[in-house]
């Protein structure tokens, strides 16, 4: 019996069930590959185990049948280029039969070896070819308008190629629409796998949409359909997006649950290629972690596993980029010496263009450190960086790639920089610039913007240098839900490639002793985005709401300082009422600012000498309020709000001292993240009610606070108090207090930690913690109902994550997603008995003087402490801040 073209089908889905599955996310789990946003996991009925072929289509010719065998085989080894040789052969081949066979039978054969083309052309990067090959498919189905089983199964499957380009082509929505379309088709024959393969395809649109938790709710969904069936290659590959998802939702232990899960599937089923994706995602979840040993380890047995020579290469490409990192570049060398060879084999597609450019941004670092550091040999020449770059560029001309052609030009323009070939840098920048609009490749853009605003920079012409940083920054705006939701490769590389452009546009725009407005006012945007830009990074979503405001809209009585942490100094913008901004720096490197605050923060330890803190305390009152103090005097400033940045950021700023006495005892204080995110509205006082919970008794290793019992009965005798103590003190409970309606203060009084983590940011329950999504899943209905906000949400407990430079962000964050006006939290674990009588102090102030504002309230309550003689020291009243709204 004559083989058919079902024959060819079976092994091609047990390839693609391999190859298209595991591959097609590698360059979206590896960390290495900082840009390369690569194919999807595409899903489709080709996951099948036994026997999954039901298109039994008429039998072919000998030499088409062994064409299409050909061509598996050549693609199943990566050999792209004769693989699409051989299946071009065998169209042909089916073309010339239409003379004198023109039936169905022959135009789905015809339809198949389009389908497996395009796919083909689509991991080439030959993005035309695989267009012309998809709508020559869909042309001929069309034609036919055949409604039979195998016509329609043909259909789907063209349907999951399609979105597999329009997402690869950066149309996430399109692609969504054409895997809605496949679901339908195959729901239409009663093909279930079909249906969930597509449904996974789904999930990765909603990703690169930014919709991150509807993609996981989307795969968990899939994943509870597959556990009815026997495990499968899809049921891991479901497994393994889902832990990816949540990997970069920042759920890792979760994540780390379900990708152990999916590599014990992968193993049973001897599936080495999606063991081997599976353990790189396993690596970047201990990356993240920090625990570098543990991603080693599973970055080099994903390695031993590959099938294929390129992604055995990928996965020693993201050991060297650890290797780097980690600073073990010794070992470097000796993985370096066994990659080169092999580069030399890999035949032109995008994935051995990007692995090439990917390298090469390993091995530009490795070149700069091993300069920075004599002891280390040089075994890496720019001129072997430089050629293999050459080659890269080469070969993304040959296939039409103009995407990949501005990777690696781009690349290659950074080797420049670095080697201060400063003109031909910028070529390469603007060249590289030019591709990447052309191709829409927006995550490129902001990157050779950044690039040519650097070397401008150096070579001395500022207001140019100004101009590409400015475009840069734009590009970065509107990619903000990109940067998030693409890969954690992106979030990994945050302080490295976002942040560090918006300080050197500030740092420029401040070059003068005496900026102009327009670039202060430049200055001070640049910073609000930054802020803007960072929440989002720790949210890892695109998620917040900018409405722009100026103090002068605000409140006449108040004054916003702005600081920025340069490398050679502390750069202070001013915001008064309706006047010019001010400007002024301190010449102090940045590790001489961070030495100073953390002096600052170890003196405010009761233990620490007076003196000393007294010293350390007036020296940053000189650095930040001193030189600005004659036009808060001169304009009868009341409010200082602050926009603090890096190591400033933990530090209260109500303790500062002028000499005589402290900056509270002259200026009632707030925090906030910048005006554009938490403007400021008076306080509703329509019938102000507390809802107050917390902890007496030790919890989950914590111990009680004795004195919360005290300051719960205190506030409950001058405001109407709703209270729920220890087991009453249940998230359940919790949900149901802050989503009341009528309820204006949430007030708990428990442990909890602020972190630059989300995942160690939390309060604690009787019965669990709550986390930042907690408190955004309870309070969205309310949040969105804008007639009852929550004024106040007051954390009397809580703390930042000592050592965390930026544990602030936490307190930040959770300020955000809890969609308070304001909250008042505490930067260190308290004094119980003068956290009682301060919270007891600030709620008498609010309620008895009809016109006081939040800060005015706080500031008197801490002033109140203050003068008392036990509790005088700082470290008893000036943990205390207040965030969001200060009136």
């Amino acid at each position: 019996m004559k083989p058919t073209i079902a024959t060819s089908q079976n092994l091609w889905r047990r390839i693609r069930k391999k190859y298209k599955l595991g591959l097609g996310l590698l360059a979206a789990i590896a960390v290495c590959l900082v840009i390369a946003i690569g194919q999807p996991a595409i899903a489709t009925n080709q996951q099948r185990q036994d026997n999954p072929a039901k298109v039994m289509i008429a039998p072919l010719a000998q030499s088409a049948d062994t064409l299409m065998e050909d061509g598996n085989r050549f693609y199943a080894e990566g050999q792209l280029v004769q693989a699409v040789a051989a299946w071009k052969e065998a169209l042909q081949i089916y073309r010339d039969r239409q003379r004198t066979d023109s039936s169905s039978q022959n135009q789905l054969n015809e339809v198949a070896c389009l389908s497996y083309l395009s796919i083909a052309y689509q991991d080439l990067g030959s993005w035309q070819e695989a267009e012309i090959a998809i709508a020559q498919s869909l042309d001929l189905l069309n034609k036919q308008s055949s409604t039979t089983k195998d016509g329609i199964e043909l259909a789907a499957r063209i349907s999951n190629n399609k979105g597999s380009l329009q997402l690869a082509k950066g149309q996430p929505q399109a692609a969504l629409e054409s895997w809605k379309m496949a679901v339908e088709q195959y729901t239409q024959i009663g093909d279930e796998i079909g249906q969930l393969g597509s449904l996974t395809n789904q999930a990765q649109a909603l990703q690169a949409l930014g919709l991150f938790r509807q993609a996981s709710e989307q795969l968990e969904a899939i994943a509870l359909r597959l556990q009815k069936q026997p495990d499968s290659i899809l049921k891991a590959v479901v497994l393994r997006s889902l832990g990816t998802t949540l990997q970069t939702l920042g759920d890792l232990p979760q994540s780390q649950k379900i990708l152990e899960k999916s590599l014990e599937i992968s193993q049973q089923l001897n599936n080495s290629l999606e063991s081997s994706s599976t353990l790189l995602n396993l690596g970047n979840n201990f990356r993240l972690t920090k625990d570098y040993e543990s991603a080693l380890k599973n970055y080099e047995q994903a390695a031993k596993l590959a099938p294929s020579n390129i992604l055995r290469l990928e996965a020693q490409a993201v050991q060297i980029s650890l290797l780097i990192e980690s600073d073990r570049l010794a070992e470097v060398q000796t993985l370096w010496q066994q990659i080169e060879p092999q580069l030399v084999n890999l035949q032109p597609s995008r994935r051995s263009i990007y692995l090439r450019v990917n390298l090469a941004d390993s091995l530009i670092k490795l070149t700069k450190l091993v300069q920075n550091n004599t002891q280390t040999p040089q075994f890496i020449s720019s001129s072997k960086i430089a050629d293999s770059l050459t080659i890269a560029i080469r070969q993304a001309q040959e296939l039409q790639d103009r995407r990949s052609e501005s990777f690696a030009i781009g690349q290659l323009g950074i080797l420049y920089e670095q080697n201060r070939q400063l003109a031909d840098a910028n070529k390469l920048a603007q060249r590289a610039l030019v591709l990447a609009q052309e191709s829409n490749a927006d995550d490129l853009i902001y990157r050779w913007q950044w690039l040519s605003g650097r070397v401008l920079k150096q070579q001395g012409e500022y207001d140019r240098a100004i101009a590409s940083y400015v475009q840069a920054v734009q590009s970065i705006q509107t990619l903000r839900r990109e940067l998030i939701t693409t890969a954690p490769e992106v979030q990994f590389a945050f302080r490295d490639r976002i942040e560090p452009i918006y300080r050197e546009l500030v740092s420029l725009l401040l070059r003068s002793e005496h900026p102009t407005q327009e670039n202060l006012k430049q200055a001070r945007q640049t910073l609000e985005s930054l802020q803007v830009v960072e929440l989002e990074n720790y949210f890892r979503a695109a998620c917040l709401n900018v409405i722009p405001q100026q103090i002068d809209a605000i409140d006449l009585s108040s004054a916003v300082l702005y600081s920025t942490v340069l490398s050679d100094r502390l750069a202070i913008i001013t915001s008064f009422p309706n006047a010019p901004l001010r400007y002024h720096a301190i010449e102090v490197s940045q590790a001489d600012l961070e030495k100073t605050a953390n002096e600052y923060l170890q003196s405010l330890n009761p233990a620490f000498s007076d003196r000393e803190r007294l010293k350390v305390s007036q020296k940053l009152y000189d650095w930040i309020i001193r030189p600005v103090e004659p036009v808060l005097v001169e304009k009868q400033i009341k409010n200082l709000v602050f926009v603090l940045d890096s190591s400033l950021r933990n530090l209260p700023m109500a303790a500062l001292h002028d000499g005589k006495q402290y900056a509270i005892e002259k200026y009632r204080m707030a925090l906030t993240p910048g005006l554009q995110l938490l403007g400021a509205k008076p306080l509703d006082r329509n019938q102000l009610s507390v809802w107050l919970g917390g902890l007496t008794e030790s919890r989950q290793g914590f111990v009680g606070l004795e004195g919360v019992k005290l300051e719960a009965a205190q506030i409950a005798l001058k405001i109407p108090t709703k209270t729920e103590l220890d087991v009453n003190f249940t998230k359940s409970k919790i949900q149901q207090g802050l989503t009341k309606q009528d309820t204006s203060i949430v007030h708990l009084a428990t442990h909890g930690q602020f972190s630059s983590n989300p995942d160690s940011t939390f309060i604690l329950a009787w019965d669990d913690r709550l986390t930042i999504p907690d408190f955004y899943n309870f309070l969205r209905d309310r949040t969105n109902n804008r007639s009852h906000p929550l004024e106040l949400l007051i954390l009397s407990a809580c703390k930042t994550a000592e050592g965390d430079a930026n544990a602030t962000l936490g307190l930040a964050g959770l300020a955000l997603r809890s969609g308070a006006r304001s909250t008042i939290g505490s930067l260190w674990a308290v004094n119980d008995l003068s956290t009682s009588m301060l919270m007891s102090n600030f709620y008498d102030i609010l309620l008895k003087q009809a016109n006081i504002s939040r800060a005015e309230a706080l500031q008197e309550a801490q002033i109140s402490i203050l003068k008392d003689r036990q509790y005088q020291h700082p470290y008893y009243w000036a943990a205390f801040v207040l965030i969001g709204s200060w009136l």
